[in-house]
């Protein structure tokens, strides 16, 4: 059990990379400045879109979202 939970974690964590890296390089293209509190907008932006198209968020959004905000990661919170 405990592999798959690792297994679980470790693909979440390469999927958050990797759409956080698309947002930075996304804004990097436009000229726009990367930190913190904006990658947090644009991620819970992306979320906000997502459960309004699909009506689900890919959970790798929500890990992002709560590293980057040092988030308990049983306690989500996307309203800023």
């Amino acid at each position: 059990m405990k592999d798959s939970e690792d297994e679980l974690t470790e693909s979440l964590y390469w999927e958050a990379c990797r759409i956080t890296g698309m947002i930075c390089l996304n804004l990097a293209d436009r000229g726009q400045q990367t930190d913190r509190n904006r990658l947090i907008r644009e991620l819970v932006t992306l979320v906000k879109a997502s459960e309004k198209e699909n009506e689900v968020c890919h959970p790798s959004l929500i890990f992002a979202i709560e590293q980057l905000r040092g988030d308990d990661p049983d306690e989500v919170r996307l309203h800023s």
